[in-house]
């Protein structure tokens, strides 16, 4: 087996495990290793080995991309800062409701309707569509979870915005030409590392739980309503048709 290495994420709290004398040996054989984020092509040079930034396959998906007359005018809104404290996570069980108990987290559940209502219009909250992509564990077959992801594709390729927390939601709208809106309010590096390099590809808004303060790095008047017209940008698109031809010219060459 000869492994290509593209997209490839080692967050921090597996890089001991990971990078033990025979995984660095295993990697060092098949280098340069191609890095979905930054933090992991430095982790990897820290270690000796030779790696760079590809950004993630996902940007590739572009084949499920729909002509814009098929647009059917829904917003999706996807996990919205999802690692903030919500229900969920707290009453899991009884440990996850005392951690949150201790945390004061039970106090916090509410933080993200709030910080939803201050950034975007009653309205489009009102209206749009609500989507949970984190599935329950062993809840489904590898080939009933394909065949949800591409339900959901299928979705986002047709939305008129997508704003989610999820970076294997935002990723593929860029491939879809879907305009996203990516909320970043990461508060613990292992969640944070994994950004490095690809939250510079959305139209960001940055959200501290801690200070309160929003910023985005485009332009925002007021609350987004239902009205944005929104444009992704084109950076990933370097990224997306290297990856293609970097692919391409492995299988190629193997075969």
């Amino acid at each position: 087996l000869i492994p290509l290495f593209v997209s490839l994420h080692i967050n921090s709290s597996a890089a001991s495990r990971m990078l033990s004398d025979k995984g660095v040996a295993y990697l060092k054989k098949h280098e340069p290793i191609g890095c979905r984020d930054h933090y992991t092509v430095r982790l990897l040079e820290s270690k000796g080995i030779k790696a760079y930034f590809t950004g993630c396959l996902t940007l590739t998906l572009d084949s499920y991309a729909k002509k814009e007359s098929n647009n059917d005018g829904k917003i999706y809104i996807v996990d919205p800062l999802y690692g903030f404290p919500n229900k969920d996570r707290i009453f899991t069980n009884t440990k996850s409701l005392i951690k949150g108990i201790i945390k004061g987290d039970i106090l916090a559940m509410n933080s993200i309707n709030e910080f939803m209502q201050n950034i975007f219009s009653k309205n489009l909250l009102d209206n749009a569509e609500y989507i949970k992509q984190e599935l329950p564990s062993k809840s489904y077959t590898e080939d009933e979870k394909f065949k949800l992801a591409e339900g959901l594709l299928e979705k986002y390729s047709t939305a008129k915005l997508v704003i989610t927390s999820r970076i294997h939601c935002a990723l593929p709208c860029l491939a879809l030409g879907t305009p996203v809106i990516y909320l970043k309010g990461f508060e613990k590096e292992f969640d944070a590392c994994r950004m490095e390099g690809l939250s510079e590809l959305f139209h960001t808004i940055n959200v501290n739980r801690k200070t309160k303060e929003i910023s985005a790095n485009f332009p925002v008047s007021g609350l987004i309503d239902e009205n944005i017209n929104l444009i992704n940008k084109p950076d990933y698109l370097t990224l997306a048709n290297d990856l293609k031809e970097t692919v391409s010219s492995f299988i190629n060459n193997d075969s």
